[in-house]
């Protein structure tokens, strides 16, 4: 088994979910590493802008603190105590993904459809991502990921981003 390396990336609170409900790889943790235990998602007594209430592990022990939807411990500034999450460095959060022109990416209409590759053409004047097919013409795609190292391992296959990540996960990758 290989040792898993992770980048700490900015808290995000659907990929923090996944995280906590084993739905996804990676780990919760403070600006300063220390690892938080998210025990409530939405708190509301009174101050509806703190719903995060978690444990982090500090000097010995596990200290309590709220936090906004946004992982920050005060509303206004950064803190040593905001929340953020580390992610393995084979896993990206494709769920804003907007392909610029020119750019090589792994296509589908559904998820029944096997993965493909296409370049991006641009966009149309309604804001349509389109990509350049085979012939020369041009179409859009419902489907699209970066292609990368670990994407191109989808390409001629039906299966999503999400189950490629779980079999890497499950064949040594954690």
């Amino acid at each position: 088994m290989t040792q898993t390396n992770f980048k700490r990336v900015p808290f995000s609170l659907e990929l923090a979910k996944k995280i906590t409900n084993k739905e996804a790889k990676g780990r919760i943790v403070n600006v300063d590493g220390n690892k938080a235990r998210i025990i409530c998602w939405n708190k509301d007594c009174g101050n509806s802008n703190y719903p995060i209430i978690a444990l982090v592990d500090m000097n010995g022990g596990e200290q309590i603190f709220t936090f906004t939807k946004e992982g920050k411990e005060c509303i206004g500034f950064s803190s040593y105590k905001d929340l953020c999450l580390e992610v393995p460095t084979y896993y990206r959060d494709y769920t804003n993904f907007v392909p610029q022109k020119l750019q090589p990416c792994l296509v589908r209409d559904s998820e029944e459809d096997e993965w493909w590759v296409q370049v991006c053409a641009g966009k149309d004047i309604d804001g349509e991502i389109l990509f350049y097919v085979y012939d020369g013409d041009i179409e859009t795609w419902k489907y699209c990921l970066p292609l990368s190292k670990v994407t191109e391992q989808l390409l001629g296959t039906k299966k999503s981003y999400e189950q490629l990540i779980q079999e890497l996960d499950e064949n040594g990758k954690d």
